[in-house]
């Protein structure tokens, strides 16, 4: 199996369990929204912040 093809395996795999026995992620790991969102306010430094994506020009 070619390493592209176990990444995308990996993240079905992921993605099942998130969901799985009828659950969103969110209710997998036993938080609600509005507690997410308070962590976040309260602590921003404790979140993964991604930098704005580089611009990226495409050719049409």
């Amino acid at each position: 199996m070619k390493k592209t093809e176990m990444t995308v395996a990996e993240a079905k795999r992921l993605v099942a369990e998130m969901f799985a026995n009828g659950k969103n992620p969110m209710e997998q790991f036993g938080i609600t929204w509005e507690e997410a969102e308070s962590i976040e306010r309260n602590n921003p430094g404790l979140t993964l912040k991604c930098p704005e994506e580089p611009l990226r020009l495409y050719a049409y």
